[in-house]
């Protein structure tokens, strides 16, 4: 994984997006096409975020990359959605306690093993969640033991092992 610091500079020199390992030339081709579609856009100047929006969705996972890799596979699959489970339970419960104990390195860690899981499933409404959660405990103003992200965060992951539950059951049947 790219660290952050390495993510900084590369933003700040122009950097838009990466593709982890390992590559899907379809991932690639659409990256591609998305940075061509944004760069003949205008940018959007302010745009506030919707806090509503944070995790209200049905949607929150997005499996088709998943598919692709592991579609012809389903015991592989199958395993893979179990392991998931097993591993954003355990994501839950410790960013759960490390927002309510404002352990910054604690919630650091979990948000970086979460990363290349939350980019493989496109789980860009808590990746978005997360970081803003990760500007809060950055800029010290967190609300003391966590606040209301503590319960934000827990929604979030509850909803995210809704779908895999619903994933899992599909590929059993």
């Amino acid at each position: 994984d790219i660290s952050e610091l390495t993510l900084k500079t590369l933003s700040s020199s122009g950097m838009n997006d990466y593709i982890s390992k390992p590559i899907n030339p379809k991932i690639m081709i659409e990256k591609i096409q998305e940075m061509l579609r944004l760069a003949s856009k205008p940018a959007k100047i302010n745009e506030p975020d919707d806090p509503e929006e944070e995790c209200d969705t049905d949607q929150l996972i997005n499996f088709s990359e998943v598919d692709y890799l592991y579609g012809e596979v389903p015991t592989q699959y199958i395993q893979l959605i179990n392991l998931l489970l097993g591993e954003f339970s355990t994501y839950k419960t410790n960013m759960a306690r490390s927002l309510k104990e404002e352990n910054f390195d604690e919630f650091r860690q979990i948000r970086h093993s979460m990363r290349s899981n939350m980019r493989l499933l496109q789980m860009h409404r808590m990746e978005s969640l997360v970081d803003k959660v990760r500007a809060e405990f950055v800029n010290s103003s967190l609300p003391p033991g966590g606040g209301f992200y503590v319960i934000e965060v827990d929604n979030c992951f509850d909803a995210l092992l809704e779908q895999f539950e619903k994933k899992l059951k599909v590929l059993t049947t």
